[in-house]
């Protein structure tokens, strides 16, 4: 109708909902408002709670350690080979595999913050805050 191409709409919007996502997992452990299901864990003690927990985050941290360095690996290849998407607009595949990258070393940091937190800070039930009360 206005005669304006359209085509490069589709991998930058796939692009930005990539970056979202990864940019914003570790806001969202700092305010401690992932989904989850406590209906086992509700029934133990907190000292019970905080180790149960803590367990599961350093289970977290390697897992999310593997596919940083994994995703690094292959941004690195996908840097050195300067591949391309194969999108009319043709964009270096690196540049969302960074974001990628980057929201997971953050994640990590996040994770690590959260174990620590734990144990050496006050963690208000109320809304998720570290430190507050």
């Amino acid at each position: 109708y206005f005669y304006i191409s359209a085509h490069w709409v589709e991998p930058v919007t796939i692009y930005m909902f990539i970056a979202t996502a990864f940019l914003t997992i570790s806001y969202t452990m700092k305010k401690n408002e992932h989904v989850r299901v406590d209906i086992l864990t509700s029934k133990l003690s907190d000292k019970n709670q905080k180790i149960l927990e803590t367990i599961l985050m350093l289970f977290c941290v390697i897992f999310f350690i593997y596919v940083a360095k994994s995703s690094y690996d292959m941004f690195f290849n996908s840097w050195k080979l300067k591949t391309k998407d194969l999108s009319i607009i043709q964009v270096p595949i690196w540049i969302p595999q960074i974001i990628i990258v980057i929201g997971l070393f953050v994640f990590v940091l996040s994770i690590i913050r959260y174990i620590y937190s734990l144990w050496f800070e006050n963690v208000s039930e109320n809304n998720g805050q570290v430190g507050e009360e």
